[in-house]
């Protein structure tokens, strides 16, 4: 495990990626990293990893700290990640292919392997109200910090539908442009 950790902190994941023993156990990590697609563009995203001690014949665990609304993640941090599902975990996968999954599925959602299906439904068939409600979290968790935000200067609370469209419009959405 200490080789992985060493690994996964020399792999630069960049956007301010940090990671670090939980109070020095080797068995417990944290970390936080800033996404990059956008709009979430900018939310700092804090996590765990817990490692069995029969690891790496069972699977590490993650947790998501920064509480935030996505189909694959549900109200306590567990993650539905299929790399590190029983049925698909190998143990000469390493921890830092396992990190690039876990960066990438928190950047692109996959509706396939959902955790939270009101997420899923929204982000399947109304992508507006998914990210009005992606936003309302972030703001929630006050490790709120939005690229396309910060330069309009506003609030996700408080955005008129036209306001919201044009930050979608900004990134190059083409999805229909209805919050309802």
């Amino acid at each position: 495990i200490n080789e992985e950790y060493y690994n996964v902190l020399s792999a630069g994941f960049g956007r301010k990626f940090t990671l670090e023993r939980d109070y020095g156990n080797i068995f417990r990590w944290r970390g936080s990293f800033i996404l990059y697609k956008k709009p979430l563009d900018g939310a700092k995203i804090h996590f765990g990893i817990m490692f069995s001690d029969k690891y790496p014949f069972r699977p590490p665990r993650f947790t998501v700290y920064t509480r935030i609304y996505h189909p694959n993640v549900n109200d306590q941090g567990e993650m539905c990640m299929p790399i590190v599902s029983p049925e698909h975990w190998l143990a000469s996968q390493s921890m830092v292919t396992v990190m690039n999954d876990f960066i990438s599925l928190l950047n692109v959602p996959d509706p396939q392997h959902a955790f939270d299906t009101s997420a899923t439904k929204e982000y399947l068939t109304n992508p507006y109200r998914y990210y009005y409600n992606a936003f309302k979290c972030l703001k929630k968790d006050q490790e709120f910090r939005m690229t396309g935000l910060v330069k309009l200067k506003t609030d996700p609370l408080h955005m008129s539908e036209k306001a919201m469209q044009s930050i979608f419009a900004f990134y190059g959405d083409d999805s229909p442009k209805s919050l309802e």
